[in-house]
């Protein structure tokens, strides 16, 4: 499997760049549940679908179904607000705050609740004892890890979270400029090849159990703070916010030590859209990403000025080619991804209790086809320009398809080389144009 670097994609020329683009698959989002405020889903090795929430009241807590969403029952819980869910070795533990962990070890239907506050007393400030938590969990022989957020470095534990024990701290000090020397905020654990790689906002660390010491991974981490493993590759996005077109959308290493970059998807160039990633996943074909930060502009006015429409996008070649999938409410936030033998869900979250588009979707996987835009020799002629309502193409194309962002049609012309499109709704809309064989690709707003 070829996989892009950011060195080769720069190498295409402008006038490529110009018509590569991506495809809209014809698949659609559907809400599976609608639950409020929405944080973290997961489905278990035993096929149960397990749903936190954020309630700010701690109502909430964790809910089960056992037919795959049509049904759910909440369990007795004390509610720490969990936002990840981790399973091993027959547990399976819900993250929360106030170094809680959750731990059940009858797939989600009772928990006991764990607190790893003890390990870190005179290590970080007593005032902030209460106020731990940790956004990521990994197994690693027989070892379970954890990152603590709030400075007190990775955790161990042999006895499935009973007790912790700190791994070496000192080698994970970093010097920040206008800071000194600390200890960065983890957001994200991986094993990869052998090792534990710890995820901090500044920086990138690997573990060597036998010496008990962490080694600088010579990469800027950013916010690194999704990961998943894809065809031998470690493939991490960054959860920041992030405006440059020209940096990378995601990094991968085959290795722990040389990183290469894949570029982003054309349509998340445009029109000041952010590069953030919010959630990874993949499977034995796709790697998927989900943003919420794909900003459009308000088609009812300009207060505010901006609407946020998440964007997901799959490839099947890093990057080489990518797929679109629209659909997911706007002005929501995708904060997970994960997949059965059928779809793809995502858990999505709205901080407002009454919107009941928060909840848990799903896409069908037998809508997903890797139907993406291959990547085109420079010195390609035909162009693609949107102005005064109006889609024009710079040769006349077999066939020019207008989409929504739910996925669906909402325009077609075969034999022309313009399409007039101004009697479509104000909003943001994708095409999909063929001239001689080749398939054009973009984002237009109107």
């Amino acid at each position: 499997m070829k996989k892009t670097s950011t060195t080769n994609v720069l190498r295409l020329s402008l006038a490529a760049l110009a018509i590569a683009g991506v495809q809209t698959a014809q698949a659609a989002w559907e809400q599976v549940w609608a639950h409020p405020t929405t944080q973290a889903h997961i489905i278990t090795s035993k096929g149960t679908f397990l749903i936190s929430d954020y309630d700010d009241n701690r109502k909430g807590g964790i809910f089960f179904s056992e037919d795959k969403g049509k049904t759910w029952k909440q369990t007795e819980v004390k509610d720490f607000n969990y936002h990840k869910f981790y399973e091993a070795d027959g547990y399976v533990y819900a993250l929360g705050t106030s170094a809680r962990i959750a731990r059940s070890s009858d797939d989600g239907r009772t928990w006991e609740i764990l607190n790893y506050s003890k390990t870190l007393e005179g290590v970080v400030d007593d005032k902030a004892l209460q106020s731990l938590e940790t956004y990521s969990m990994v197994k690693a022989g027989d070892k379970l890890y954890i990152a603590d957020f709030a400075g007190g470095g990775v955790l161990m534990s042999s006895d499935n979270g009973e007790t912790w024990e700190l791994t070496d701290r000192e080698s994970l000090f970093i010097n920040v400029k206008d800071v000194g020397m600390m200890i960065d905020s983890f957001y994200n654990l991986e094993f990869f090849k052998g090792h534990v790689y710890a995820f901090g906002m500044l920086s990138v660390h690997r573990y060597d159990p036998s010496a008990d010491r962490w080694e600088a991974v010579n990469i800027n981490s950013n916010f690194m703070a999704v990961s998943t493993v894809f065809d031998g590759c470690m493939v991490c996005g960054r959860s920041v916010t992030n405006f440059d077109p020209t940096g990378d959308y995601l990094v991968w290493t085959e290795d722990g030590y040389n990183w290469d970059g894949i570029m982003a998807p054309e349509a998340r160039t445009d029109y000041g859209t952010s590069l953030n990633i919010r959630a990874i996943h993949s499977d034995k074909k796709y790697i998927y990403t989900v943003g919420p930060e794909g900003f459009i502009p308000n088609p009812d006015g300009d207060v505010p000025p901006f609407v946020m429409a998440p964007d997901f996008y799959y490839t099947s070649d890093f990057g080489d080619t990518w797929n679109y999938v629209g659909g997911l409410p706007v002005g929501t936030y995708p904060l997970t991804l994960t997949s059965d033998d059928d779809y793809v869900y995502t858990a999505v979250y709205s901080p407002i209790p009454s919107n009941e588009q928060s909840g848990l979707w799903r896409l069908p996987k037998s809508d997903i086809t890797n139907a993406g835009i291959e990547a085109v020799e420079s010195g390609a002629e035909a162009e693609v320009r949107f102005a005064d309502g109006m889609l024009e193409v710079s040769a006349v194309a077999d066939r020019i398809i207008v989409y929504g962002l739910d996925g669906k049609p909402v325009s077609m012309a075969e034999g022309v080389s313009v399409l007039d499109v101004n009697s479509l709704d104000k909003g943001v809309y994708t095409y999909e144009i063929r001239v001689e064989g080749r398939r054009i690709a973009g984002k237009f707003i109107i």
